[in-house]
C-alpha cells in the first residue's frame, strides 16, 4: 500500500496515514520503507512530500537510537527548519 514511486497528491495523502499508524509501534522493520520515501526528490506534490518527511523525521524518536542514527545526521543537515530541529531535538543538540 505505501507508495514510494511517482507519489502523487492523493498517494502522499495515504502514505501519510500509513507511516503515521507504522512509526507508532516504533517496530524498526518500517525503518527500510522510510528512508526509501526519505530519498524520494521528484513529486507532483512537493509540499505532501515535505510534510510526510517532516512527520517520517519526528516519528525517529521512537525507534531505538542506533538503527535511525544515519537517519537523524542526515535530517540534522536538511534545508527543511522542522525536520533539522526534530533530528537536533532527538539527538539532544541545539539548533546553531
Amino acid at each position: 500500500l505505501l507508495k514510494k514511486f511517482y507519489i502523487r497528491e492523493e498517494d502522499a495523502i495515504l502514505n501519510e496515514w500509513i507511516v503515521r499508524q507504522l512509526v507508532g509501534t516504533g517496530n524498526p522493520w518500517a525503518i527500510s520503507y522510510m528512508e526509501t520515501i526519505m530519498a524520494v526528490r521528484l513529486t507532483l506534490s512537493p509540499q505532501r512530500l515535505s510534510r510526510m518527511k517532516e512527520i517520517l523525521y519526528e516519528s525517529l524518536e521512537h525507534f531505538p537510537r542506533q538503527t535511525v542514527q544515519s537517519l537523524l545526521e542526515r535530517g540534522s543537515k536538511s534545508w527543511n527548519r522542522k525536520i533539522r530541529a526534530s533530528c537536533l531535538k532527538i539527538m539532544g543538540q541545539k539548533e546553531s
